[in-house]
């Protein structure tokens, strides 16, 4: 028996911006796809920046933050930025409770 994926990505691109709308648990065991994913987009000639869409995230772990803080200095390494929007209230917690919440949503 086949079991549903614990998380999934849908992307979209609109102009200069890609938004990775993640969906599920994003922790240790997933969160290098998720970083590589990240990255791929950032790397792309035509991305000026990417938007990172946690509505839909049910947990987010410490590897899974750390994958944010990465893929945000990854970004501004690049000359593209980078932003979480729409965080679950789980996802907000975690990232609000590490301090992070702040410099990944630029409010």
């Amino acid at each position: 028996m086949n079991e549903p994926p614990l998380w999934q990505y849908d992307l979209h691109r609109d102009g200069g911006t890609s938004t990775v709308a993640l969906a599920g648990e994003i922790d240790l065991q997933n969160a290098d796809e998720v970083q590589n994913l990240l990255l791929e987009e950032m790397q792309r000639g035509d991305t000026s920046a990417v938007e990172v869409d946690l509505r839909q995230v049910s947990f987010l772990d410490s590897t899974a933050v750390g994958c944010l803080i990465s893929g945000y200095h990854a970004a501004k390494n690049t000359g593209c930025g980078l932003a979480v929007v729409n965080p679950s209230r789980p996802a907000h917690r975690i990232l609000s409770l590490t301090g992070v919440l702040a410099v990944l949503t630029g409010t």
